[in-house]
């Protein structure tokens, strides 16, 4: 994230040598961002918030739940109760997110994520053992080659279809950072399009999620 951060300031240099194409980014520059109001004002109220706390608190409890009756329903796929908890948590956001319950955002409904999704990180980050990095040099090793990979592709992919360097830090961020940090990127480059990191963000978590259970499964059967 800080070297993305770092390359904002070359960004139309890194442009001309991928000889990036930015008609259509200043053109979604000049559109104003996409609105979250529903035809019918939504106004939202004490008792909405209250609602959309309950929900919060019981599709994530029934994910949990849900996640360990799997794990011990379909030992074969060599999941564990947390990653069939996430499976769900991602189906069922995705879900609610095409139904009338989209309303809830002008109630608070991302604040409100956000917040706990930063309470999580910040849980993880708490548990973690530094010193493990010594202990599993392998494992920062294949981390790092991912990450180097992952560049090169965006560079080679940004030079052939000449992407301004706004789409690529952005979608990298997406897939590395997630949602928390993705929009900050994408402000950096472009303050009028943050969100379209969020969009970012949210795409490549829900397919990250899939795709990263389906690569975990592979290895599995290779191992």
């Amino acid at each position: 994230m800080a070297l993305l951060i770092t390359l904002a300031g070359s960004q139309f240099r890194i442009a001309s040598w991928l000889h990036a194409d930015r008609t259509g980014l200043d053109r979604l520059e000049r559109e104003p961002a996409p609105s979250t109001e529903d035809a019918h004002d939504f106004k939202p109220s004490p008792m909405s918030r209250v609602w959309m706390t309950a929900a919060a608190i019981a599709l994530g409890e029934a994910s949990f739940y849900s996640g360990k009756y799997l794990a011990k329903l379909l030992p074969a796929l060599a999941l564990s109760g947390k990653a069939w908890a996430v499976i769900l948590a991602t189906a069922v956001g995705l879900i609610l997110s095409v139904t009338p319950a989209r309303r809830w955002e002008r109630a608070g409904a991302s604040k409100f994520g956000m917040t706990i999704l930063l309470l999580l990180l910040t849980s993880y980050g708490a548990q973690t053992d530094l010193r493990a990095i010594l202990e599993s040099p392998a494992f920062m090793a294949f981390g790092a080659i991912m990450v180097l990979t992952h560049g090169a592709i965006l560079v080679i992919f940004g030079r052939l279809l000449r992407l301004p360097l706004f789409y690529l830090a952005t979608a990298s961020q997406a897939c590395i950072g997630g949602p928390v940090s993705t929009p900050i990127v994408a402000g950096v480059y472009q303050p009028a399009l943050t969100h379209v990191g969020v969009i970012l963000a949210l795409i490549g978590g829900a397919v990250g999620t899939y795709i990263g259970m389906a690569g975990a499964g592979i290895c599995r059967l290779i191992r």
